[in-house]
């Protein structure tokens, strides 16, 4: 990991944040990961993601919305 610039920004490779990558992981994977804030808070714990698109419908929204909140508790 490289250390943070002046603002506080940090970049690391996927592999880094997430231990060794699959066949698909790897060909998919970007070169960086640009970060800011506590990297800490990325790793070990359990982890999800909501992947959506740009162009969202009502439904679509409030299903991600109402999953985000079940998630977080």
């Amino acid at each position: 990991m490289k250390a943070p610039d002046q603002d506080g920004h940090r970049r690391m490779r996927p592999s880094e944040l997430l231990g060794p990558l699959n066949p698909v992981e790897r060909q998919n994977a970007p070169e960086w990961l640009y970060l800011v804030g506590d990297v800490g808070l990325l790793r070990p714990r359990p982890r999800v993601s909501i992947v959506g698109t740009r162009k969202p419908s009502k439904e679509g929204l409030s299903r991600a919305s109402r999953l985000a909140r079940d998630l977080v508790g």
